[in-house]
């Protein structure tokens, strides 16, 4: 049922869901910094932050910055996906969606159940840090 949500999402509230995806897709993967989504995307690094700030408004990722630094005018700012849903769904569901139409148990008792042990305690962790 929530396969295709969040592209759904991103169509609803977006012009070019395709390449705000694409850079959700590059913070989920680990490319955190500005210059590391944009050199993931092939998006150049004027238009990335223009992407990051309408993202940002949709609180889909967060953004650190170093204590040290100004939030408004810091440059070293690093982004992660604020959603632990599209954290979930970038991590399992897009990367597998050819084998997951085909049999999605083996996707889920292959690569999600093995690999729950690790994901789940960083979600937990997360709530609990918004619970306090």
């Amino acid at each position: 049922m929530l396969y295709n949500e969040p592209e759904f999402l991103l169509q609803t509230e977006l012009r070019d869901p395709a390449r705000y995806l694409s850079i959700l897709e590059a913070i989920a993967t680990g490319h955190i910094t500005p210059n590391e989504i944009a050199g993931a995307t092939g998006i150049g690094s004027g238009p990335v932050s223009k992407y990051l700030q309408t993202l940002r408004r949709l609180r889909l990722p967060d953004r650190e910055v170093p204590v040290t630094a100004s939030a408004k005018q810091s440059k070293r700012s690093r982004y992660g996906v604020a959603d632990e849903f599209l954290r979930f769904w970038f991590r399992f569901v897009e990367p597998n969606r050819s084998v997951i139409q085909e049999v999605p148990g083996v996707v889920y008792e292959g690569t999600i159940e093995p690999a729950l042990p690790d994901h789940v305690p960083r979600i937990f962790k997360h709530v609990c840090l918004e619970a306090v």
